[in-house]
C-alpha cells in the first residue's frame, strides 16, 4: 500500500510543478532595430519607458483635402502587435528630391503584460506642407511609395 502511496504523491508533485507558470524575462528588442529608429526620431529611448515596436500597415491611401491652402494627409490602416502598443509616426521635411519619408511604429512599456491580440487600427496623418516649394512630391511610408501630389494643386 504504502508504494501506491509514494507514486500517488509523485504524481502529483510532478503534475503540480508541470503546471506551474514559468517565470521569463522579456527580452530587449535587438540592437540594430533600436538603434536605426532612435536615428529616424532624434531620440533615444529608455528602457525603462518605452520601447519602439513594429506595426502591420495592410492599407495607406494618399489624400487631397479640398481646401485653401490644400492640405495632403495619408489614410493608413493595419494592425498593432497588441492592444498596449501606441501608433507613432515621424514625418520628415521634404527632401531636395522632394520625398517625404513618414516613419510609422508603435511603442510599448517594456514588460507590460498584455493579451497577445492584434489590434486593428485606421489612422490620417496630416503631411504639412506650409512653406513648401510648388512642385511634384512623392510620399513614403515605411519605404513604400504611397503616392504623387502637385503642391499648390
Amino acid at each position: 500500500m504504502s508504494r501506491y502511496v509514494v507514486m500517488f504523491t509523485s504524481m502529483c508533485l510532478l503534475g503540480i510543478a508541470a503546471c506551474r507558470p514559468t517565470q521569463t524575462t522579456p527580452q530587449p528588442l535587438p540592437a540594430e532595430p533600436i538603434s536605426t529608429l532612435e536615428l529616424v526620431l532624434g531620440e533615444e529611448f529608455d528602457e525603462d519607458d518605452l520601447v519602439p515596436g513594429e506595426v502591420f500597415i495592410n492599407e495607406s491611401e494618399l489624400l487631397y483635402l479640398e481646401s485653401f491652402p490644400g492640405q495632403i494627409a495619408v489614410e493608413i490602416n493595419g494592425d498593432l502587435p497588441t492592444p498596449c502598443h501606441q501608433l507613432e509616426a515621424n514625418i520628415a521635411a521634404p527632401d531636395d528630391q522632394k520625398r517625404i519619408f513618414i516613419v510609422v511604429f508603435t511603442s510599448y512599456k517594456q514588460g507590460e503584460n498584455c493579451v497577445q491580440v492584434l489590434e486593428p487600427f485606421e489612422e490620417r496623418i496630416s503631411v504639412p506642407m506650409e512653406g513648401q516649394s510648388d512642385g511634384i512630391y512623392a510620399i513614403w511610408v515605411n519605404g513604400e511609395n504611397v503616392g504623387e501630389f502637385s503642391y499648390p494643386r
